[in-house]
């Protein structure tokens, strides 16, 4: 079976050819660092290839679609759905959809706050832009104060996610 990194390379090669230019070059790394990251939490990811650059999407890991979907002006700009050792090319809408899904929470309260806390300790999940990430504590008193940050950054997907842990560690 073919690793991320390799199926990345096999669209890079049928698409762009091998990286050219600083740009790709540092895109490339880091796609790679995102791809050792998170292989062992994510089955699949969206790969993002542009003249300039790409970009390694990690599907239900919390980071806020915005910074793949903002890319959509750029007509050169492709997007491939990564699972396993297959890919396929991936429309707009396609991205949009698998790009907005929250993370999957654990079923035991235990796991669920290894997750969530997890989730809100990762700095490509609680990145926000301009606006730097809350100094809150991850335990669930603060969950609220993260659901307030999530919604002024617009990560949907993980104001989502703690509402939904939120619920579930209510019904425990």
């Amino acid at each position: 079976m073919l690793t991320t990194i390799q199926v990345i390379d096999q669209i890079n090669e049928a698409t762009l050819g091998s990286p050219d230019n600083a740009y790709r070059q540092y895109d490339y790394e880091c796609d790679i660092e995102i791809a050792n990251k998170y292989s062992n939490q994510c089955s699949q990811f969206i790969y993002h290839l542009r003249p300039a650059g790409s970009m390694l999407f990690p599907l239900q890991c919390g980071m806020n679609n915005v910074l793949i979907t903002s890319y959509f002006f750029d007509s050169e700009a492709k997007y491939f759905l990564i699972t396993n050792s297959n890919y396929e090319e991936l429309t707009h809408g396609r991205v949009t959809e698998l790009s907005a899904k929250t993370p999957s929470l654990p079923a035991s309260t235990e796991r669920l706050l290894e997750k969530v806390d997890q989730l809100l300790n990762d700095g490509n999940v609680t990145f926000g832009g301009i606006s730097a990430a809350p100094k809150t504590p991850t335990t669930p008193s603060h969950w609220q104060d993260w659901i307030e940050w999530f919604s002024k950054t617009t990560n949907e997907q993980m104001r989502q996610c703690l509402i939904q842990a939120t619920a579930q560690l209510k019904r425990a």
